[in-house]
């Protein structure tokens, strides 16, 4: 009252039950979030740890970091280990002291080339040696990598050494072994074409000088029987008749080892070919000189058109089919076969099959030498050429053949040429094949 006695109590009771739920609220919602942020920075941490250490134990690799402008802001234990300059040496240098340790502006201009190149390209690689603070060197493969945030903004780079020093030792290795090789190749061509000179004069000599001779003793035979008329005996007129002979064989012969030569030298010229014009003709030839024999002949009506020398694929057929002709006289009907089918990997196959005398399958690569035979002369006529000759068309033309039989039951020979012709001619070539012995 006016007296300053205490008249009564004014009771004002305020409700802030809901501030201090809010209060509450918040404080539990700072604690969690003070929670959520120990969690973070633990897992953020332990991710930072775990990169420490894969970047720090890298072998054979390192990595470490320049800012924007290229100056060096973390120096790694794997760049440490790898370049060994201490982080003490490296840390705020420009990236060029590693291009020139001596002349730094020269190292720092070659440092900001690849800072451009890195920049505007978002990485730039380069192999090339680099020096450690040894004097050692090592073939070093970088990786030079532009660090850009979320706007797009250059934040620093991430550069990458792999030591490449074994693999480039041996790649060196392997290329003086190559450049080795090469030069050994063109030597060993050089030669070849040598020796091929030195047989083409071979071949002159054979059919010059040996002919002569052959032809002065078919001549003097002919002179001899002349000569003696009556006065001969049967036994005179069988050596004369043998001289005869051996002559002629012997001059087949040397014709066979020049058409072999010449083979060898000679230009392949490529033009597609129709083995079922080509086959009816060489049969059609054969088929002349019958003899009254019987010969079913059973040519497959499909045969292909290949890229080949029509000359010489026409020589390939006519001494297949030759040969199944000759080796079945003995039989009172023969039969000769042509089939062919497509293989994969060896391109067009053909067959010639028949049911002659055959021979043994252990003789069949001596059957392709020059003046092999495995009969008689006695039996069967012929100089030993024809496989050989057969064999080398067929090379020259990229294919092979071989041959299977059972001595008795006839024969089977087999060619294959590829699909898409001869391949490139190679300087080599023209080589003539060695004379097998």
């Amino acid at each position: 009252g006016p007296d300053g006695k205490v008249r009564g109590v004014f009771v004002q009771i305020i409700d802030i039950t809901e501030r201090k739920r809010v209060e509450e609220r918040v404080s539990h919602l700072n604690e969690e979030l003070e929670q959520r942020i120990q969690e973070r920075s633990a897992e953020l941490l332990e991710s930072e740890q775990r990169f420490r250490l894969m970047v720090d134990n890298l072998r054979d690799y390192c990595i470490f970091f320049l800012d924007a402008n290229g100056f060096i802001t973390d120096w790694t234990d794997s760049a440490q280990r790898m370049d060994g300059y201490s982080p003490v040496q490296m840390l705020g240098r420009h990236y060029g002291v590693l291009f020139d340790p001596v002349d730094e502006a020269a190292g720092r201009a070659d440092a900001e080339r690849m800072l451009r190149l890195a920049a505007s390209r978002g990485q730039h690689d380069v192999q090339s040696w680099q020096l450690r603070k040894d004097g050692s060197r090592y073939w070093s493969h970088s990786v030079l990598i532009a660090l850009r945030d979320q706007r797009g903004d250059l934040k620093g780079f991430a550069k990458i050494n792999r030591d490449m020093t074994d693999a480039k030792q041996l790649d060196d290795l392997m290329r003086n072994i190559n450049d080795e090789l090469e030069k050994r190749v063109v030597e060993r061509t050089e030669q070849l074409l040598a020796a091929n000179r030195d047989l083409e004069s071979f071949s002159y000599s054979v059919s010059h000088d040996l002919r002569s001779p052959l032809r002065h003793i078919s001549s003097f035979v002919s002179l001899l029987e002349e000569h003696l008329g009556l006065q001969r005996d049967e036994t005179t007129t069988r050596y004369l008749a043998t001289i005869g002979n051996s002559a002629r064989h012997m001059s087949q012969l040397i014709d066979g080892l020049l058409a072999f030569s010449r083979l060898g030298r000679a230009a392949v010229n490529i033009a597609p070919v129709d083995f079922n014009h080509l086959v009816s003709a060489v049969v059609s030839q054969l088929a002349h000189d019958t003899d009254g024999r019987v010969v079913d002949w059973q040519i497959a009506s499909d045969l292909p058109i290949v890229h080949g020398d029509a000359l010489l694929l026409r020589e390939v057929w006519a001494n297949l089919l030759g040969n199944a002709f000759k080796y079945t006289r003995p039989r009172e009907r023969a039969v000769i076969g042509v089939s062919w089918h497509l293989d994969p990997v060896r391109g067009y196959t053909f067959s010639v099959r028949d049911n002659g005398v055959g021979f043994d399958t252990k003789y069949a690569q001596k059957l392709f030498g020059v003046f092999q035979r495995l009969h008689r002369a006695s039996e069967f006529e012929g100089t030993g050429i024809g496989l050989a000759l057969t064999r080398r068309i067929v090379e020259r033309h990229g294919g092979s053949i071989w041959a299977e039989s059972r001595l008795g039951e006839g024969s089977v020979f087999h060619f294959a040429l590829p699909i898409d012709g001869p391949r490139a001619p190679d300087p080599t070539d023209s080589m003539p094949a060695p004379l097998e012995p």
